[in-house]
């Protein structure tokens, strides 16, 4: 990062921004190819698990199973305005990062529905019947890089 006072390492505030924001932009290796998606994650105080879920059949599977290299981004608390010079600026809080993506079944599926869910209705419970399960891919992106960045 160019802006060495704008970057966040701080991994509690690094899971902070990822609470926050609502969606996450991923982007597949190869020819480029990048999407919005609702995603869900785990911290274990160390590493970052992303999980994001989808139709069962299309290009982003195919792009998976292609290549399982991604990169991605979130960020939260946008707003441009004008600064005390009467210059337009914008303030932002932001995560990007790398990683590797592999497609879930049975319970890792459950697990990643159930962090995605617990992203979006922090504190209830969901079953997801059969049919739900059967026709919903689920994958896990395991974090290879990541940082924040804060910006007034």
């Amino acid at each position: 990062m160019r802006r060495r006072d704008r970057e966040i390492t701080d991994k509690a505030k690094i899971a902070g921004i990822l609470m926050r924001a609502q969606a996450m932009s991923l982007a597949f290796a190869g020819e480029p190819y990048v999407i919005p998606m609702n995603y869900g994650f785990t911290f274990d105080g160390e590493e970052f698990r992303l999980y994001i879920h989808g139709a069962s059949e299309g290009k982003k599977d195919d792009r998976m199973l292609t290549d399982p290299r991604v990169a991605f981004c979130v960020y939260t608390d946008n707003r441009v305005y004008r600064d005390m010079d009467e210059e337009y600026t914008s303030s932002f809080d932001s995560v990007c990062g790398e990683g590797v993506v592999t497609m879930l079944r049975g319970e890792d599926k459950v697990r990643a529905l159930s962090a995605i869910m617990a992203h979006y209705a922090p504190g209830r419970e969901f079953v997801f019947d059969a049919r739900t399960l059967v026709n919903t891919m689920a994958a896990e992106i395991t974090v290879t890089k990541i940082t924040g960045k804060h910006h007034d």
